[in-house]
C-alpha cells in the first residue's frame, strides 16, 4: 500500500504508514468493546491479517501483519488469500485516525481531527455541520458547507424538504404515490435505488418446535410471501427470489425458495399441537406471520413486543425463535450477506444454525479467485441454506429519495449515498433553496 505523500490529517499534519498501522491494530483492540473482540466491527473486516485475529482475542497488542516499509508504504500480510480483502478495507473500520487526537481522551471524538475528504466545523444543538478539507486527495469536495440535522430537527424530513429546508431527504412509504403522480411538481426530483438490503423471517433451530426441519418448511409454505410484497408493501419493494439481492457481481440470484402450500404444509403437521412464539421490537410483520399461521395451520401463538435494548441482547444471543429481521451489505459482494448472516464464526449470526457442508462452501468461495467458480460456491452455499428452511426471505428494498434540482453528482448506490466529497452545488438551478450548502437528514441505522 502506497499511500500519496501529500495526504494530510485534518490539522494539516502528513498521514503516514504508521498512522495506518496505528489506526488498524487500535480498531482491533478488544478493550474498545469491554475485552470482547469478537463484537467488534474488525472481526468480521480485518481478522485475515497475520496476527489480527490474536490481537482481538486480547492475546497480542500488535498485529505483525502490518508491515511498514518506509514513511508512505506498509504492506500488508493476509492469513490466506482473500477476495473482498479490499472491499473491507474501505469500510469505516479501517478509517485512518491521528494517535494524538485519539490518546487526548474518551471525548477525542468530540473534536475529531480525520481525515477523509470533511472536517467537523461545529456540532450545534440539531445538527452536525462539516466543511471541506483542503488536504484530501486526490482534490479536496467541492461543496462549502454541508449541514446534517440530528434529533428532532430531522424529524419529518419529506415536509421539510417540500417547505425548502433540505436538500436531500427520503419518501416516506404513505407519500410515494403522490411523489411520482405525473403532476406531481416533485416527480422529477425523485430517485429511485433498489438496495442491497432484504427482510427475512428466521426460525431459529436451536429452539424447538423449531428444532425440526418439518416444522420450518411448514411454517414457511404456509405463509404466503408474495402478498408482502405486492399488498402490504403495495409493490414499492422487490419480492425476494433469494436470500442475495440482485445486481451483486452483476447477476441474478434467484434460488428455491419453497412455494406457498399451505395444504402440504397442513398435512405435514397432522395430530400434531405447536406453540410459537413470534418475537418483535415493534413490525407489523410479526402480527401478521402469527395470523396467518393461527389461520392456516392452527397453531397458537404468542408475539413478543420487546424493547429495543432487550431484542438486541437476545439477537446477539441467538436466542430468539421467530423474527423479522432486516439486514444491509455492508459492501457490493454476496459473502456480505451469506457470510455474515450464516457462516460459523459470523458474530453477526442471528441465530444458532451451522451446516458443515454451507461452511465449506463459504470457506472456499472466502479465497476462490476465480469469478464464476465463486459464484456457483455462494449459489450453493445460499440454496443449501433454503434447503435447511432456516430463514425465508420477503422483500428486498428500495429507496425513494428526494434530491434537491441544484444537488449534482449524488452518488445514490445499492449501498446508499456512499459520499460527498464530488457533489456540487448549481447555482443557476437553486430555486429550492438558495445556498451555498447542502443539508441532509440524519440515517437512522436500519440494521
Amino acid at each position: 500500500m502506497r499511500l500519496r505523500p501529500d495526504a494530510t490529517f485534518h490539522d494539516g499534519t502528513p498521514i503516514t504508514a504508521a498512522d495506518v498501522k496505528f489506526s488498524l491494530e487500535r480498531a482491533c483492540d478488544p478493550a474498545l468493546n469491554g475485552g470482547d473482540g469478537r463484537g467488534l466491527p474488525a472481526w468480521g473486516a480485518l481478522r485475515d491479517l497475520v496476527g489480527a485475529e490474536e490481537r482481538l482475542l486480547g492475546r497480542r497488542s500488535d498485529i505483525p501483519g502490518i508491515e511498514l516499509v518506509d514513511r508512505f508504504t506498509l504492506r500488508l500480510h493476509l492469513v490466506a488469500p482473500r477476495t473482498t480483502f479490499l472491499q473491507r478495507l474501505a469500510l469505516p473500520v479501517a478509517s485512518v485516525v491521528q494517535r494524538a487526537n485519539v490518546e487526548q481522551g474518551q471525548d477525542w471524538w468530540r473534536h475529531p481531527i480525520g481525515s477523509g475528504p470533511f472536517r467537523l466545523l461545529r456540532w450545534e444543538p440539531d445538527a452536525i455541520v462539516l466543511g471541506p478539507h483542503p488536504g484530501y486527495r486526490p482534490a479536496p469536495p467541492y461543496l462549502r458547507e454541508v449541514r446534517i440535522r440530528t434529533g428532532a430537527a430531522a424529524l419529518a424530513p419529506h415536509n421539510q424538504y417540500e417547505r425548502g429546508e433540505l436538500d436531500v431527504a427520503p419518501v416516506p412509504f404513505w407519500a410515494i404515490d403522490r411523489v411520482a403522480a405525473p403532476e406531481s411538481p416533485y416527480r422529477d426530483q425523485l430517485v429511485v435505488q433498489p438496495l442491497f438490503a432484504g427482510t427475512y423471517v428466521f426460525f431459529n433451530p436451536a429452539v424447538p418446535p423449531l428444532d425440526d426441519p418439518a416444522v420450518r418448511r411448514a411454517l414457511i409454505q404456509a405463509f404466503p410471501r408474495e402478498k408482502i410484497a405486492s399488498v402490504t408493501l403495495q409493490g414499492k419493494v422487490t419480492l425476494a427470489q433469494g436470500i442475495v439481492p440482485p445486481g451483486m457481481l452483476a447477476r441474478d440470484w434467484n434460488a428455491g425458495v419453497l412455494p406457498y402450500d399451505p395444504e402440504a404444509a397442513r398435512r405435514a403437521l397432522a395430530g400434531r399441537t405447536l406453540h410459537l412464539e413470534i418475537v418483535s421490537s415493534g413490525s407489523d410483520l410479526a402480527v401478521t406471520l402469527a395470523r396467518v399461521w393461527e389461520q392456516e395451520l392452527g397453531v397458537t401463538t404468542d408475539v413478543l413486543q420487546l424493547d429495543w435494548p432487550d431484542y438486541l441482547g437476545d439477537l446477539d444471543a441467538r436466542r430468539l425463535p421467530v423474527f423479522v429481521f432486516s439486514w444491509i451489505a455492508d459492501y457490493p459482494d454476496p459473502e456480505a450477506v451469506l457470510d455474515a448472516l450464516f457462516a460459523a464464526d459470523s458474530p453477526h449470526r442471528p441465530i444458532a444454525y451451522e451446516n458443515p457442508d454451507v461452511q465449506r462452501w463459504l470457506e472456499r468461495a472466502r479465497q476462490e479467485q476465480d469469478s464464476a467458480t465463486r459464484a456457483n460456491l455462494l449459489q450453493r452455499a445460499q440454496q443449501g441454506i433454503l434447503d435447511d428452511a432456516v430463514v425465508l426471505p420477503l422483500v428486498f428494498d428500495v429507496e425513494y429519495l428526494l434530491v434537491a434540482p441544484h444537488v449534482r453528482d449524488l452518488p445514490v448506490t445499492p449501498l446508499g449515498i456512499l459520499g460527498l466529497e464530488r457533489v456540487w452545488i448549481d447555482h443557476a438551478a437553486t430555486a429550492h433553496r438558495q445556498t451555498s450548502e447542502l443539508v441532509l437528514f440524519e440515517w437512522s441505522n436500519r440494521r
